[in-house]
């Protein structure tokens, strides 16, 4: 792993109750690149986040992030690096109990941060970058499914990760709110240089956030380079991309 790339998965396998899921995987992702993860359903892709951010082990191989192999640190090294690296799960993960604005600072106050000043300048910038700062004093139950994702990115956003990471990041909304956040994921990589690794179902969606796919699928990596190549001349893109994919017997 060299100083520009931000992940390395090294020959990297890992598997549940003795059914594999990647084998032997390998791939990196550079500095201020932008990633997205294809794959059919059930095939580990959301699996492959939480090994960068370890909360998942390999059973072998290293995964490397920031040139620290992930699964040789403590827990105090283990938080250092996640502080660097933002996840949007799938569902938000809003805590319903909180306003929008408690909900933005708590990765704040949970990491120590105890500059009140520090801490409202912060959630503000986040709300504004995702234009929903009028909503900081609702709570999630007042919120679209459109309004919570984004309130979950700019959470995400709080601690000024170097990497963010995407799960299904447009499930779920309407056309409209997923090209919102489609353009914010856009925003982040090319305004502010961050590093960008996506998974998703919505193809529309990952021709806009990313030059670069990842296909994954039987255990092993089938595909990888830029979109627009991979899906003019890649037969296993294609048929996934035109949803004429079968999976292995």
């Amino acid at each position: 792993m060299t100083d520009s790339e931000a992940v390395t998965f090294d020959e990297v396998s890992i598997g549940f109750n003795g059914n594999p899921v990647h084998e032997h995987i390998n791939f990196s992702v550079e500095t201020g690149d932008s990633v997205t993860l294809l794959g059919p359903s059930g095939t580990g892709k959301t699996v492959i986040l939480k090994l960068i951010v370890g909360l998942l082990k390999p059973l072998g191989g290293k995964v490397q992030v920031f040139n620290q192999n992930i699964s040789s640190l403590d827990e105090e090294e283990l938080q250092q690096i996640r502080a660097r690296v933002g996840f949007l799960f799938q569902g938000a993960a809003l805590f319903d109990s909180l306003s929008v604005y408690e909900n933005v600072a708590y990765p704040l106050r949970e990491r120590g941060e105890k500059d009140e000043q520090r801490i409202e300048g912060l959630v503000i910038e986040k709300l504004k970058l995702v234009g929903l700062d009028s909503k900081r004093s609702q709570y999630p139950a007042e919120l679209s499914g459109g309004q919570k994702k984004r309130i979950g990115l700019a959470r995400a956003l709080a601690s000024e990760p170097q990497l963010m990471l995407f799960d299904e990041p447009t499930t779920g909304l309407d056309p409209t709110s997923a090209r919102n956040i489609d353009s914010l994921i856009i925003r982040l990589n090319e305004e502010h240089g961050m590093t960008t690794i996506s998974v998703t179902h919505d193809i529309e969606s990952a021709r806009k956030i990313s030059k670069r796919w990842i296909l994954f699928a039987d255990g092993e990596k089938k595909a990888d380079g830029l979109a627009r190549e991979l899906e003019a001349n890649d037969p296993a893109v294609r048929d996934f991309v035109t949803g004429n994919w079968r999976a292995e017997l």
